[in-house]
């Protein structure tokens, strides 16, 4: 509900429990209203008690709702904080050495967007996955493969307006695992292109971009034995605003 429906809804149910003799209905309100509870729900519970109970009986059900809600809240924190916890170790390979070994890069793609997760949220971005099924895995190296697609992710959330979409794809091209990163943005400018692996080649703002991003990426592409292509052309699974293109 919208913060005016709520304060509406809280002021009824005050109203309704100050009737009901319950002296500090404002201070209960808010935990029942929070709670889904509408009159409908309470006015049974005010029929099937005694008058003189009812102060009691309300008091002992909003406070036993808002622990119960105050202890899901925790759960719930304490079950991001634990998967945040976990994203971080797999992005950043934290328990393993950094010699090459067989990985899957869907866990990886999907580390990664856990990472970037507040930014997508932030700009209500729609996020699309498209993995192929039964991908095979790779031999490479988890952090450094991470840093290429939080460097193309983050230029494609940062192009993008409030509600556009990233297409996350993946396929399997002969010998080689292809990975598509698509945005629905105002694509890359033909005159840009060329340029877009140039050290130190940024189109944002002063302060805001180093140019090194697709540069360190490539660089770690090809060290995978890997190609790469970018396109700014019609939207087709190839080629679309914003499409990279990564060959493993």
């Amino acid at each position: 509900m919208s913060a005016l429906m709520c304060a509406d809804r809280e002021d009824e149910i005050a109203s309704w429990l100050e009737d009901q003799g319950v002296p500090d209905g404002y201070r209960l309100a808010a935990g029942l209203m929070e709670a889904g509870l509408t009159l409908k729900e309470l006015q049974p519970v005010a029929a099937g008690l005694p008058a003189g109970a009812l102060p009691a009986a309300f008091a002992w059900l909003e406070g036993q709702l808002t622990m119960l809600r105050l202890i899901h809240d925790v759960q719930e924190s304490g079950a991001r904080i634990s998967t945040l916890v976990q994203n971080v170790k797999t992005y950043s390979h934290m328990d393993r050495g950094g010699d090459y070994a067989l990985l899957d890069v869907k866990t990886g793609l999907e580390s990664t967007l856990n990472m970037l997760g507040y930014q997508l949220r932030a700009k209500n971005i729609r996020l699309v996955r498209d993995y192929a099924e039964q991908l095979p895995a790779i031999r490479g190296q988890v952090s450094s493969l991470n840093q290429v697609w939080t460097n193309l992710l983050d230029n494609a959330i940062d192009v993008l307006p409030s509600g556009g979409e990233i297409t996350v794809r993946t396929r399997v091209d002969s010998q080689f695992l292809r990975v598509f990163i698509i945005d629905n943005g105002p694509g890359i400018k033909p005159e840009v292109l060329p340029h877009i692996f140039e050290p130190f080649y940024t189109t944002k703002q002063a302060g805001e971009g180093t140019g090194l991003g697709l540069d360190i990426a490539q660089r770690i592409i090809r060290n995978h034995g890997g190609g790469w292509r970018s396109s700014p052309g019609p939207a087709t699974p190839s080629s679309a605003p914003g499409c990279r293109s990564v060959k493993l």
